[in-house]
């Protein structure tokens, strides 16, 4: 799909990629507006839920662990210029796929890696239905495909894979998921 309006990306200054039934409050793009007057914000990420504030708290110091826990296709918002640098989606990841879901996880870990300027809020800004905390294994093979994919290029995402792996094993004693989620499918 990037590829399809690869060339269009330069008209504009920030993309996302919200779920169909994802919205944003009233007030979240002039806040998000004023925030990025100030700073050449090259990656932003929120969280999201059902009944989203108005308007977000200010923005806190960045992680690998809160973009890993929060960012999404829904509360995800890049600089046109880094998308321009990563171009595709890695298709073994996403619904759908060999690996069920990770594709949006993977694509804010890369531009995490080329940005140099990353802001969160830690906020539940973004209206999108809330989780069903009970059906998070269904990602798990996704999810630890990516980690495994980019646990060398940092210690904090090695420690995040490492914490994967023990979640993943907890699933496997309860019968959520089999061995074979260990192991990342190529499409």
């Amino acid at each position: 799909m990037i590829n399809q309006f690869y060339n269009e990306l330069d008209d504009y200054d920030y993309i996302s990629f919200p779920d169909d039934d994802c919205w944003y409050p009233t007030e979240f793009w002039g806040w998000f507006d004023k925030l990025i007057k100030n700073d050449d914000v090259q990656l932003f990420y929120t969280k999201f839920c059902s009944d989203p504030v108005d308007i977000p708290n200010s923005t806190e110091s960045h992680s690998t662990y809160k973009l890993v826990k929060n960012a999404s296709s829904n509360t995800t918002i890049y600089k046109s210029d880094i998308v321009m640098k990563l171009k595709l989606f890695n298709e073994s990841f996403g619904v759908g796929s060999i690996n069920n879901g990770g594709e949006d996880t993977d694509f804010a870990i890369r531009a995490m890696l080329l940005s140099k300027n990353i802001l969160f809020s830690n906020s539940d800004a973004i209206g999108h239905r809330d989780p069903v905390a009970e059906f998070k294994y269904r990602y798990y093979k996704g999810s630890f495909g990516v980690l495994k994919n980019h646990c060398l290029r940092s210690v904090s995402l090695f420690l995040i894979t490492l914490r994967k792996v023990l979640v993943g094993f907890v699933f496997l004693l309860f019968g959520k998921i089999k061995m074979s989620d260990f192991f990342v499918g190529k499409s």
